[in-house]
């Protein structure tokens, strides 16, 4: 086992390319993968995704250089279906036709959500038209005044993300919140308790259980992965995230944390969708259609 920065020094030698070639390849600053590459930073995940992908290093790399090996385990899967989940190939394409239709989308997307409200055993009432077009713009809104938001179907358990994951779907910052917290849920682990058993505050155990993007260091994620005991899972999640992220702010710069936020709706909406009836899997092929669930 070496030290990160050891080892993305010794990577870039090895592909030839000195501190400026990498910095124009990754977007990182020069002086940043200076101090990453002698230990005098904390790197965050997000430096950490953008320097192994320059060089071509992948999460399972990464576990096994500070770990000794890329300890991700296998699992049991429970999906009907496997592909019944929305994948990075389909919110790619989501995302393709909201920036070329954004009127229609918010449209198909409000249906989306009615279909949800309609078909939930729990709602009262006529809501099928709940909600608007102007919703979705709602949703995207960033206030301090308000949040107007949707929530994470709690009958999802821990062990049903996992399968999520392990089937191939895109995770959300939701997803993984709701993840931790189940977790230590069941291993009945508050976090006053983890804060008393490894060097992390409270508030550096709250923002890696955030549904926004933060800049969590790599260390911290690395460590409260091992505190649950998850032998690289966790922190495989956590770099699926932040690689789609680094992807969508490649792809559109300042709107990145809007379509992140855009996508998440999505996420969150097919969730429902799977989590109210298991055994129906027919309203993925509408998703993917992108017909009018009314």
């Amino acid at each position: 086992m070496i030290e990160f920065g050891h080892w993305i020094r010794s990577a870039r030698k090895e592909y030839q390319l000195d501190i400026r070639a990498l910095a124009e390849l990754s977007g990182v600053e020069a002086s940043t993968i200076s101090r990453v590459e002698n230990a005098r930073t904390q790197v965050t995940l997000l430096i950490a995704i953008r320097l192994c992908e320059a060089l071509g290093k992948d999460v399972s790399d990464v576990l096994t250089i500070v770990r000794g090996k890329p300890t991700i385990k296998d699992t049991d899967k429970r999906m009907n279906e496997a592909n019944a989940v929305p994948t990075l190939y389909d919110v790619e394409q989501f995302l393709s036709y909201f920036q070329g239709n954004k009127e229609e989308s918010k449209i198909w997307l409000s249906n989306l959500l009615n279909k949800v409200i309609s078909t939930n055993p729990t709602t009262r009432g006529n809501l099928s038209r709940f909600f608007v077009p102007e919703d979705i713009q709602k949703l995207l809104f960033e206030s301090p005044v308000y949040r107007f938001e949707i929530q994470y179907p709690q009958a999802i358990t821990a062990r049903d993300i996992l399968a999520l994951y392990r089937n191939g779907a895109i995770l959300t910052l939701a997803d993984i919140s709701e993840y931790c917290k189940k977790l230590r849920r069941e291993k009945q682990l508050t976090l006053t308790r983890l804060e008393k058993s490894v060097k992390l505050t409270q508030s550096i155990l709250s923002r890696l259980e955030s549904t926004m993007i933060e800049q969590i260091k790599l260390t911290d994620v690395l460590m409260l992965d091992e505190q649950l005991e998850q032998e690289g899972i966790l922190f495989s999640m956590y770099w699926s995230v932040y690689s789609f992220y680094n992807h969508l702010v490649r792809r559109y710069e300042d709107t990145a944390e809007q379509i992140m936020k855009l996508t998440s709706i999505f996420i969150l909406t097919c969730r429902w969708l799977q989590f109210m009836n298991p055994q129906d899997v027919t309203w993925i092929g509408n998703v993917r259609s992108y017909e009018q669930l009314a």
